[in-house]
């Protein structure tokens, strides 16, 4: 599977488990806009702009997996993620898990790679309801 196939990949399995959650989605009409969705939450009107990337990428210790922040640009420098994107939330599909792990971007620390334990996958301690980002209260 090449990197793009990957991406479809992901962002498919993000849109279709918050479909399912009775999430109401928007999709850009062309691919290349500064975030892959926008994300409706119809009990509350709030609405955010939703980045997505999709790792299968083990770190060679088996103890996390990594996935890639920045980009290049197409004079061959690079863009990092927060220059690149304005999304409010990151959502994250481990392939080898099968889990989406979702982030508030503001509380990204990083700007070239992001680490996500596989033990905490694994436990469940990192936060897949995204209720509990959308309406910490209510959780």
């Amino acid at each position: 599977m090449n990197s793009k196939e990957q991406g479809n990949l992901g962002e498919s399995e993000v849109v279709y488990r918050l479909l399912k959650q009775g999430f109401e989605i928007y999709l850009p009409f062309l691919d290349s806009g500064r975030y892959d969705f926008i994300l409706n939450d119809p009990s509350t009107d709030k609405i955010k702009k939703v980045e997505v990337k999709t790792t299968r990428s083990l770190r060679s210790n088996g103890d996390s997996y990594e996935v890639q922040l920045c980009g290049r640009t197409h004079k061959g420098g690079y863009k990092f993620f927060g220059e690149l994107k304005s999304p409010d939330l990151l959502a994250v599909f481990v392939i080898p898990e099968n889990k989406i792990v979702f982030f508030d971007v503001k509380r990204i620390k990083s700007k070239y790679k992001l680490l996500i334990s596989k033990n905490k996958i694994q436990n469940n301690e990192y936060c897949e309801n995204i209720n509990e980002i959308l309406n910490p209260a209510l959780v």
